[in-house]
Order: structure tokens, then C-alpha cells, then sequence
């Protein structure tokens, strides 16, 4: 139950013990008071150096109380005393701040394959020219679904949201993103989007990372501006962002699921969609920031 809540996906049985006995070097749980589970942290290794930190997660109920940081703490300390020189960890850019800055992971470069897709074979690149391993070698392929609201939903069981800057930089495909957390917490990064193939629902996104000195050189650019409020909320199956616009754009709402390589899911009926609109370059977001 805690990972399906944390996670955003539905609860399903899963032998944990058995798991976690058969694979694991060592796990570490959180409880609060009364005994509920409130945090878990998995630590796998290859039977040498290196040991790989998996399924950290925390109730949405008890996040930003220093009970995430004190998992990660834990774990490093447990695969130090186990022999291991390596601790590595996977994470969305969204949780680099945390990773990053909180925990003291430094960025690698890795490389990642979903195994329910076949692998490219020779010729791919000429059926979709966004294919190219120039551009997906480093990228996260994303793979967005878009709908539009006449009005921002109930956005009570909101599992995080944050405040969004975009700066498009004019004559380029390149955006500057600010990502200010609830928290107070900001990530700013430089992003470049390659699409796939014929429309903007499957793209190759790379983001770098930028310090303050980065930043500021690169945001007296000229760019069209893009503004909004996004907040993540739990659906069957997944989870759905909800962006509310504000500057020039005061009113639209749109909301998207990024599928991943997962299997797509539909949005829910009680959000009363206006109609989808992921193949309308009206509603892509470096149009909407053109459109001042």
C-alpha cells in the first residue's frame, strides 16, 4: 500500500519479504508512534563494490519531515558497513534537489532499456527521423498525453505541486525551465526537446542542470515566457499533472499524463475534459509562450 500511494500506481500483492530476503543486502523502514509504515528504502548489490539504493519512498501524508534524508543516510551508511565502495540510485529530474543537494549523489551518465519494447533495429531511424542515437543517447523519451479543462480541478489530493517558469529561446528548440518547490526549494535547467516522430506526443528530452552563474547568463537571452502552476495528482493507474497558466495566458488549464514506457492510461471522466489535445502544436508549450 505504501508504494502503490507514493508511487501513484494501484495496490497489487506482492511477496515483499520473500523479495526482499532473496535480493536485498538490506532494507530500512520508518514508523511513526503508532506503528505505521511510513517510509522504506531498499539496498541491493552485485556482490562486490557496488550497491544500488531501490524503492525509496515515503507516505504522502509524511513527506518534507526529514524522513526521506534520514532513509537515504541509513542505507548509505548500512552498504558502507557491508564492504561497498558504490552507492548508486536512479531518480526524475524532479527529485534531483532531493538526490543531488540533500543527499550528496553527484549526476552520471547511465544508460537504461524498457524490455516490454523490442530493441531498435537498423533502418528505425529512417521510418521515424527522430530516432537518431545522437539525440536519445542521453535522453528521456516522454511520451505526453493533453487534454484541456474548462476549469482547474478538486486539487485536494495533491501528491506535490510546484511553480513553473519556462524561458524559450527564440530561433532555437532549447527552454530554460525554473522549478520553484513548495518548499522554497529551485531547480533551473536547460532542456531540449527532439520529437520522435510526426507530432509533439512522443519527444527525446535532455536536461542539464544549471548553477546560479549558468543561469543568469543564459536568461538574459531573448525567449518567449511561459508561466504556470503544476500539481501532481493520483489517478487509477498513475498520476495526472494539472497545469493552471497565469502572465498572458490567465484561465487555461490543461492537464497531461506522461506515460513513460508504460502503457497509456485515459483521464479520468471527473475531470471533464474539453477534448484531448495532444496533436494540436496550438496547445505544445513553446506555441503557448509564443502566443503573448
Amino acid at each position: 500500500m505504501l508504494h502503490a500511494a507514493a508511487f501513484g500506481h494501484p495496490a497489487t500483492h506482492v511477496e515483499w519479504g520473500a523479495r526482499l530476503a532473496r535480493r536485498s543486502l538490506t532494507w530500512l523502514t520508518a514508523r511513526d508512534p503508532g506503528g505505521r509504515l511510513v517510509g522504506f528504502a531498499n539496498v541491493v548489490g552485485d556482490g562486490g563494490e557496488h550497491a544500488f539504493l531501490l524503492d525509496t519512498v515515503v507516505s504522502p501524508d509524511d513527506r518534507r519531515t526529514g524522513i526521506g534524508r534520514s532513509l537515504v543516510d541509513a542505507a548509505e551508511e548500512a552498504a558502507r558497513e557491508l564492504g561497498c565502495r558504490w552507492l548508486h540510485v536512479d531518480y526524475q529530474p524532479q527529485d534531483a534537489a532531493f538526490y543531488e543537494d540533500a543527499s550528496g549523489f553527484r549526476p552520471t551518465q547511465a544508460g537504461l532499456r524498457d524490455l516490454s519494447e523490442p530493441r531498435p533495429q537498423p533502418g528505425d531511424d529512417d521510418a521515424h527521423p527522430g530516432r537518431d542515437p545522437r539525440y536519445l543517447k542521453y535522453a528521456r523519451v516522454e511520451r505526453e498525453r493533453r487534454w484541456l479543462l474548462a476549469a482547474a480541478p478538486d486539487l485536494a489530493t495533491a501528491t506535490r505541486a510546484m511553480d513553473i517558469r519556462d524561458r524559450y529561446l527564440i530561433g532555437t528548440r532549447l527552454r530554460l525551465r525554473e522549478v520553484t518547490q513548495a518548499d522554497g526549494t529551485v531547480v533551473r535547467k536547460l532542456g531540449h526537446k527532439v520529437r520522435l516522430g510526426d507530432g509533439p506526443g512522443e519527444v527525446a528530452c535532455t536536461s542539464v542542470y544549471l548553477d546560479d552563474t549558468e543561469w543568469d547568463m543564459l536568461a538574459g537571452l531573448p525567449a518567449d515566457i511561459l508561466e504556470k502552476r503544476r500539481t501532481v495528482l493520483p489517478v487509477e493507474g498513475g498520476a495526472v499533472a494539472v497545469d493552471v497558466f497565469g502572465g498572458h495566458l490567465v484561465g487555461l488549464v490543461l492537464v497531461e499524463i506522461d506515460s513513460g514506457g508504460r502503457q497509456s492510461i485515459d483521464l479520468p471522466a471527473s475531470f471533464h475534459s474539453m477534448g484531448e489535445v495532444t496533436d494540436d502544436e496550438v496547445f505544445t508549450g513553446a506555441a503557448l509562450a509564443r502566443s503573448s
